[in-house]
């Protein structure tokens, strides 16, 4: 039979894992045996720039039924704007993180290349605030939107 103290006091030399640390060591091993560290990396895979593949990597496991309810809501929106509302622009997001930081630079100038590849991604940005402006705030308001609100101006 083991002593009491060997219930709650850890071996000599360890120090016992923060409960935090368990936590996240057990969520991590319950991911991979499902197979979803594979979904997020296959995800971060059809990313086209960066910051959007850091925004999948930094989507943690969650056991809250508000996060994942939040989490399914957005992803159910998006679907919806994508196969029932048509016409988001939906052509490569161009990755502009390096002219951008090149351009922060004094003294540098950028190429005519890369002056051109900024013109596009602003067009994309343009071509998706112009979906956006143009959707029913009616449609918006009773889906109850969060990635796409209805429009201010009516």
């Amino acid at each position: 039979m083991l002593p009491p103290s060997a219930l709650t006091a850890p071996p000599k030399g360890d120090s016992p894992a923060p409960v935090g640390e368990v936590a996240s060591r057990r969520d991590a091993q319950f991911e991979s045996k499902i197979g979803f560290d594979r979904v997020r990396s296959q995800v971060g895979e059809l990313c086209s720039t960066l910051a959007a593949r850091e925004r999948i990597a930094s989507e943690g496991f969650s056991t809250s039924s508000a996060e994942l309810e939040r989490r399914l809501g957005l992803a159910d929106e998006l679907r919806g704007v994508l196969v029932m509302d048509g016409g988001f622009p939906s052509g490569e997001f161009t990755d502009i993180s390096r002219i951008v930081d090149k351009a922060r630079v004094e003294g540098t100038f950028l190429e005519v290349e890369e002056i051109r590849t900024l013109h596009d991604a602003l067009a994309s940005v343009g071509e998706v605030l112009a979906f956006i402006a143009a959707r029913d705030p009616k449609q918006c308001s009773a889906r109850g939107s969060k990635v796409f609100p209805p429009s201010s101006a009516t």
